[in-house]
């Protein structure tokens, strides 16, 4: 007998980064009165349920749609005779600005099993934004789920779930969830919003998820590679992973590369690592480039100490490297021509320092893992990227993130 449509449902959660999911607003429902639909068959005992409801609500008469409707809903016992009546509950909550007759409205007409297929999505929107303004987080996540499955490829819609699914308790399903959003969004050929990935890497990092943390850290700078970015992930992944002393230094490296050394403790840290793997070059350099861009104040005591270690033994340790490469290249393993492309790559030297490298490699009883890495960073400095990307590619076990992290930006 009578059939409308639902105006504007059309409400979802919205993401807020660091944050909670949040209502914008109450979903706006149709007001106007249920057109006529033949298609619903509706019995005798409803029909004549159905009058007094539609006349008490033309009178805007409240009270009385109310009573009106109790009777109607203990009389609908087929499905279109409940969603027929659940639209008469959503059009005298709309009138009456009452959400909980709104909401019984909306679980009559889906419940029913006799709802057109164009209006279960707003439906579903709308019972699952309502029960979480209601902090019925547990039925949200339900008309969420139900939402993602009747719209696999909306991406939005999946990051609402994955929202609820975290606040319900559920973090690895809310990562999977979250993880499908963005994949489903990069299959356009488009990365997906840069919130989407941030939220997957602060849940990531709340709970202490190491293999997350690295996933959606990479993820994040991949799609959205900017300093903040940068040093987001590989703060949060210092945070969490012990990294060895030597493994650490090629990540500071990689943040001084990527802008994303921020602050006065990141560059001073940088410049004590160096310094103690006996890189006075690479030390006097960071501290410049610090000094210079404002991040190391110039009346530090201790980095005026630094600066000045660093410096007295520059001229020295330069001196020392051509006799370093002679004997590199006759001593029978590569330990030597190692040490001396370490030093080649802390004064920027890439040339020399892919040669050695290269030399080592051949010669042997070396850290195959930390050689590659370092292979890969002077490879990219030097601008050759595709060789990078295949040294970083060799390098497996504890490096191996960090080295992922450095082809990431190789392919920038």
């Amino acid at each position: 007998m009578v059939k409308k449509a639902i105006s504007s449902l059309a409400l979802g959660l919205a993401l807020v980064v660091g944050g909670t999911a949040t209502v914008a607003v109450a979903p706006a429902v149709a007001k106007e009165k249920p057109a006529k639909a033949p298609n619903f068959k509706l019995g005798t005992k409803v029909r004549e349920a159905l009058m007094p409801i539609q006349k008490a609500l033309a009178e805007n008469k409240i009270d009385e749609a109310r009573a009106a409707l109790a009777i109607a809903d203990a009389a609908a016992t087929t499905g279109d005779e409940k969603f027929v009546v659940g639209q008469y509950f959503l059009q005298a909550g709309g009138k009456a600005n009452d959400s909980e007759l709104q909401a019984k409205g909306i679980d009559l007409m889906i419940d029913s099993g006799s709802a057109p297929a164009d209006m279960l999505s707003p439906l579903y929107q709308n019972r699952g934004s309502m029960a979480y303004q209601k902090k019925d987080y547990v039925k949200a996540e339900a008309a969420f789920a139900k939402l993602t499955e009747l719209n696999p490829s909306d991406g939005g819609m999946m990051i609402s779930l994955g929202e609820l699914q975290y606040r319900n308790g559920k973090t690895d399903i809310a990562l999977q969830t979250i993880a499908r959003a963005i994949a489903v969004k990069e299959a356009t050929g488009a990365p997906a919003e840069q919130a989407w990935y941030q939220r997957g890497l602060s849940i990531a990092a709340d709970k202490k998820l190491v293999p997350e943390v690295i996933r959606y850290g990479k993820l994040l700078v991949a799609a959205y590679p900017t300093p903040q970015n940068w040093r987001d992930s590989t703060e949060l992944y210092l945070q969490l992973v012990k990294l060895d002393p030597q493994t650490s230094l090629d990540l500071f490296r990689l943040r001084f590369d990527t802008k994303s050394l921020m602050g006065e403790r990141d560059w001073y840290e940088y410049a004590e690592t160096t310094n103690a793997r006996g890189l006075p070059g690479e030390t006097a350099t960071t501290l410049e480039a610090g000094m210079a861009n404002g991040m190391l104040p110039k009346d530090s005591r201790a980095i005026a100490e630094l600066k000045a270690d660093a410096a007295s033994r520059v001229a020295a340790d330069k001196a020392g490297l051509a006799g370093s490469e002679a004997r590199a290249k006759s001593s029978p393993d590569g330990k030597t021509a190692k040490g001396t492309a370490d030093a080649w790559l802390g004064y920027g030297n890439n040339a020399k320092a892919i040669e050695l490298y290269r030399l080592a490699a051949t010669k042997g009883n070396v850290d195959m893992n930390e050689l590659n890495t370092r292979l890969g960073i002077a490879l990219l400095r030097s601008g050759d990227k595709p060789a990078a990307i295949e040294a970083f590619k060799q390098v497996t076990g504890p490096r191996a993130d960090v080295a992922s992290y450095w082809a990431i930006l190789a392919t920038k």
